[in-house]
């Protein structure tokens, strides 16, 4: 990758994110999602059935992961695409 003027180097800030298949296989005890998801639009923490009805709602949109918190530049194919900056030379 080609440094930016001056010598700084570029550095790439990326989120973290959940695969939604994988979150029904390992939560599968009732109750066990109870509180872990909240409603993207309200903030409020889903009650298992919620979360479990969200995730389904997730999958049948094509979706494979979600953001675990906020980001900009997310794709739910793939993830966080990265959030560049430059950073201090070395």
């Amino acid at each position: 990758m080609a440094r930016p003027s001056g010598g700084a180097k570029m550095i790439i800030t990326t989120h973290l994110c959940v695969d939604i298949s994988g979150m029904l296989r390992l939560y599968k005890r009732k109750g066990s999602l109870e509180g872990v998801i909240s409603d993207p639009e309200t903030g409020r923490t889903l009650s298992d059935a919620e979360a479990r009805q969200y995730l389904q709602e997730c999958l049948a949109k094509g979706w494979r992961v979600l953001p675990m918190g906020d980001c900009d530049n997310f794709d739910h194919q793939t993830g966080c695409k990265g959030h560049p900056k430059e950073g201090e030379g070395n």
